[in-house]
């Protein structure tokens, strides 16, 4: 049985691997990587998400400065930053159903 239900995965799906092409992200400063403008309020560096044009789309892991080929193979992944600055990468995110929870659990672990 065939299902449309986008948070089934379909049976024999295989489990990507980590390949090490996230490594290199933790301490990358996330505005500088993504390219985003900042402005400065206060004590506080804010970065404002650049108006979506028609022909955008969501910033891709390939787009990433230095990225060194994420996301061609379909690979997620889930970035927590601190103080502007990748402090820990979720790579690959798989099953995508259970990342909420696993990144609730090390920032758990973490606290800031």
């Amino acid at each position: 049985m065939t299902t449309n239900d986008p948070a089934v995965l379909p049976p024999g799906l295989p489990v990507p691997v980590d390949d090490g092409a996230a490594d290199h992200l933790p301490g990358l400063a996330l505005a500088a990587a993504l390219r985003l403008p900042t402005f400065q309020v206060g004590s506080r560096r804010l970065y404002r998400r650049p108006k979506k044009r028609a022909h955008d789309r969501d910033v891709r892991p390939d787009r990433l400065q230095g990225s060194r080929g994420l996301g061609h193979a379909r690979a997620s992944l889930t970035l927590v930053a601190r103080a502007g600055r990748v402090v820990h990468v979720f790579y690959p995110v798989f099953p995508p159903d259970r990342n909420a929870a696993e990144v609730a659990a090390w920032l758990r672990r973490h606290p800031a």
